[in-house]
C-alpha cells in the first residue's frame, strides 16, 4: 500500500525504501557541485594558480635554438639602412656587376637572454598574479554565497507554500463536507436551493485556490531543481521543524552582522587589491632593464673566401663558428 504525498515523497508501509528528504545544507552542497557558474569560477581559480607559476617562470632566462638553410643571391653594396624589421641583410662582397647566381647558405644559432635586473618587475608580476588568484577565490566565495542564499530563499519559500498548500487542501475538504450537507438539506427541503448554489461556488473557489497554490509549489520545486541539479521527481525537502532548531544550534547562528567574514565585502576588497597590484605592475613595466645575453652560432656558404661560387651542396655544412657575450641596457624614453 502506498500513500503518495504532493511533494513526490513515497511512504511505504511494509519493507520498501523511501526516497530521501533533502535538508537545506544538502541542497546547498548539491548546488555548489552542480551549478555551472560555480564550476566556471573553480576553473578561473585553477587558471589564476597557473598564472602565478607563469609569472615566476617569467624571471627565468630564455634559450632559443635556430637553424635555417637558404638559397639566395649575395650582392653586397656599401651603405647603411635602419633596422625597421622588413629589410633582409646580405653578407657578400661588393662586385662590379649584379650577379643573379644563387648560392646556398646555412645558419645555426643558440641564443640566450636574461633580464639581469629590471627594477622590481619580476616581483610585481608575481604580486599581480597572486592578487588575481585571491580575486578569483573571493569571486568564487561570493558566487557560492549568493547561490546558497538563493537556494535558502527558495527552500524557505517552498516550506511556507507547502504549509499554505495544506491549508488549501483542508479548505477543499471542509467545503466538500459543507456542500454535501447543504445539498442534502436542500434536497429534503430544509434549506433553499440557493444555499446549495452558494456552497458549490465556495467549493469551486477553494479548488481554484488549491490549484493555484499547487502551481506555486511546483514552480518553487522547479527552481530548486535547476539550482541543485536534483531531478524534480527526487526533490523531496525536509519539512521537520525540530531539525531546524538543531541546525541553528550546530552552526551557532546569531543575529550579529559579520563584516569580517562576509564574502561580498571581501570580494570588493580583493577588487581594490587587484587594481593596486596591476597599477604597480604597469609602473614597473616602463622601468629600465639590464639584459645579460649570449650566443653561439655557425655559418656555411657555397661561396668561398675568394668569392668563388662552389657546388650548392657545399653551403649546407657549418664552416665558421662564433660566440658573443654581453650586457645591454634598454629604456624607452617616450613610451
Amino acid at each position: 500500500m502506498l500513500i503518495v504525498v504532493w511533494l513526490g515523497s513515497i511512504v511505504t508501509v511494509t519493507g520498501q525504501t523511501t526516497q530521501p528528504f533533502y535538508s537545506l545544507p544538502q541542497l546547498t552542497d548539491s548546488a555548489l557541485q552542480y551549478y555551472p557558474s560555480i564550476m566556471s569560477k573553480q576553473a578561473l581559480i585553477a587558471s589564476a594558480k597557473a598564472g602565478i607559476m607563469d609569472a615566476q617562470h617569467a624571471a627565468l632566462p630564455s634559450l632559443q635554438v635556430h637553424d635555417q638553410l637558404t638559397m639566395a643571391t649575395a650582392n653586397g653594396v656599401t651603405g647603411t639602412f635602419l633596422p625597421l624589421g622588413i629589410a633582409i641583410p646580405t653578407a657578400g662582397g661588393i662586385t662590379a656587376d649584379n650577379n643573379w647566381q644563387a648560392a646556398s647558405g646555412n645558419l645555426g644559432m643558440i641564443y640566450s637572454q636574461y633580464e639581469l635586473y629590471n627594477f622590481g618587475l619580476n616581483k610585481a608580476r608575481v604580486e599581480d598574479a597572486k592578487a588575481n588568484e585571491k580575486f578569483s577565490e573571493s569571486d568564487y566565495a561570493k558566487e557560492s554565497y549568493l547561490l546558497k542564499l538563493n537556494v535558502a530563499n527558495y527552500y524557505l519559500a517552498l516550506l511556507k507554500n507547502i504549509q499554505q498548500l495544506g491549508v488549501e487542501q483542508d479548505n477543499v475538504r471542509r467545503y466538500e463536507t459543507l456542500f454535501s450537507v447543504i445539498r442534502a438539506q436542500a434536497a429534503s427541503g430544509l434549506k433553499p436551493g440557493v444555499d446549495s448554489s452558494l456552497a458549490k461556488a465556495e467549493l469551486a473557489k477553494a479548488r481554484i485556490n488549491l490549484n493555484n497554490q499547487s502551481d506555486v509549489v511546483l514552480r518553487l520545486r522547479e527552481q530548486l531543481s535547476m539550482l541543485t541539479g536534483i531531478p524534480l521527481q527526487q526533490l523531496n525537502v525536509d519539512t521537520a521543524v525540530d531539525r531546524f532548531n538543531t541546525l541553528i544550534q550546530q552552526n551557532n547562528f546569531t543575529n550579529e552582522v559579520d563584516t569580517l567574514g562576509n564574502p561580498l565585502i571581501d570580494y570588493y576588497q580583493q577588487i581594490k587589491n587587484r587594481y593596486m597590484a596591476q597599477g604597480k605592475l604597469i609602473q614597473k613595466i616602463y622601468q629600465p632593464k639590464i639584459y645579460l645575453a649570449g650566443g653561439f652560432w655557425g655559418r656555411g656558404s657555397s661561396i668561398d673566401y675568394q668569392d668563388q661560387y662552389k657546388a650548392i651542396g657545399t653551403g649546407f655544412g657549418y664552416q665558421r663558428f662564433n660566440y658573443a657575450l654581453g650586457l645591454a641596457f634598454t629604456y624607452n624614453l617616450f613610451d
